[in-house]
Formats: structure tokens, C-alpha cells, sequence
């Protein structure tokens, strides 16, 4: 038998450059506390906020029932100058967030490799929420989730970070 070698020639593109009050999140690395089979971490900052994609391609769902809390965030290539997250949880007509979105959370930031608390957000049923805060520079955002509607799991579609 004789092997073949096949090669494949693959562009990678830059992604486009970010501006105030772009989504500095887009596309940066994520991190979980833990993530449910079906649903990369990445998941939550790709950009696609199209539910029916919901667990195929898209979002973040943590894996561990019914245990808060649950963390969600992404990181920073360089520190990043924000004053704004938004969290768009599950929310479909066969999904709605009164049943199946978060519920409360915090919004921290790391500065200095210190976590702090900029926003809370409590008995949310909505299915995106904006948390505006205090201009800040920060190396990482995440939200760190307490309660879902269901009490069961966490689930993000999508995670946007703003720039001042």
C-alpha cells in the first residue's frame, strides 16, 4: 500500500480590528469553570447570537446540574479600557429565558490580577442584559453566575465586552 500525502493550504485571516465601542470580547480566549459536552467554551464569544444554532454551534453551557456558582469570561490580549457587558442568555420560544436563562450574577473584572466586583445583576428574566459601569481597565471580564431560572444550569449565547 502506498501512502499519499495530501496537503491543504489554509489562510488564516486577522480579525478585524476592534474600536471604541467595538466588542473587545469577539473572538479573544474564553475561559469556563466548566463546559457541557456539546458546547465549546469559545462558544460564548463567537459572535453568533442565533439561538436556533443554540448547542449545535454556538453558546456556553456549564456541566455540572444544579451546582452554583458558575463562571464564564474571556481574557485579554493587552488590557483593555471598558465600561460596558453584555450578557445575552438562552432565550428562544422554545427556550425562554423565564425558564431556562440566568438569573443573577456578578460581573467582575480583573485589574492588577485582582478580581472585582462592577455590577450585579439579580432575578434577571430577560434574555439580554447591559451592565454599565465605571470606566475601567481590565485584563479579563467574567460573570460569575449564582441562580439560573431552571436552578439547574448556566447558559450564555453570547458575551459582549465594550470599550470606553
Amino acid at each position: 500500500m502506498n501512502k499519499q500525502e495530501l496537503r491543504v493550504p489554509v489562510r488564516v485571516q486577522e480579525p478585524p480590528a476592534k474600536g471604541p465601542g467595538d466588542n473587545v470580547a469577539l473572538g479573544e480566549q474564553a475561559f469556563a469553570s466548566s463546559a457541557h459536552g456539546n458546547f465549546p467554551v469559545c462558544g460564548g464569544v463567537d459572535g453568533n447570537k442565533d439561538h436556533a444554532q443554540w448547542g449545535t454551534r454556538t453558546g456556553w453551557n456549564d456541566a455540572t446540574p444544579t451546582i452554583f456558582p458558575d463562571s464564564y469570561g474571556v481574557r485579554f490580549p493587552t488590557p483593555q479600557r471598558i465600561d460596558q457587558v453584555e450578557l445575552l442568555t438562552i432565550d428562544s420560544a422554545g427556550s425562554p429565558a423565564t425558564r431556562f436563562g440566568v438569573k443573577d450574577w456578578d460581573v467582575q473584572v480583573l485589574t492588577d490580577g485582582q478580581w472585582q466586583t462592577v455590577a450585579q445583576v439579580r432575578g434577571n428574566t430577560a434574555g439580554l442584559v447591559t451592565s454599565q459601569f465605571a470606566a475601567t481597565t481590565a485584563e479579563a471580564v467574567q460573570v460569575v453566575i449564582y441562580a439560573s431560572n431552571d436552578a439547574r444550569y448556566s447558559r450564555i449565547m453570547e458575551l459582549e465586552v465594550r470599550g470606553a
